[in-house]
């Protein structure tokens, strides 16, 4: 009898331990990282649009959103949105800056502009 219950313990023990371990593992992965986002998404694209208005009226010119390159969102307590975008700068005789920028929306639908840097790279395009 001790030996049955022994064991059953050892194996209860065992399947605690590898479930504990599993759901560690996934909500590794989902938890606090980026993960791809659509170029299309409608809040991607608000969010995209809200930043260049943003530096529009900082920089007092004129700034045009062309296309939203790469996007990435980041659940957080509200969600970052990591978007690298093609602007337009229609004074510099239609200039296409490339623009790696985080845009943070708070739980209220609230935007900040917390990062906004010219992209070497232009966000990948040859």
């Amino acid at each position: 009898m001790k030996k049955t219950l022994m064991r059953i313990f050892m194996l209860t023990a065992i399947f605690a331990v590898f479930g504990c371990l599993t759901t560690f593992a996934q909500s590794d992965d989902e938890a606090g990282g980026y993960v791809k986002a659509s170029v299309n998404d409608a809040k991607v694209k608000a969010a995209a649009n809200y930043a260049v208005s943003v530096k529009a009226k900082e920089r007092n010119e004129k700034l045009t959103l062309q296309a939203i390159k790469k996007a990435e969102t980041q659940v957080v307590a509200g969600i970052n949105y990591h978007l690298c975008m093609a602007i337009s700068v229609p004074q510099n005789n239609g200039e296409i800056l490339y623009i790696d920028a985080v845009i943070y929306q708070n739980l209220q639908g609230q935007y900040k502009l917390t990062s906004w840097e010219e992209d070497e790279n232009n966000c990948g395009a040859e």
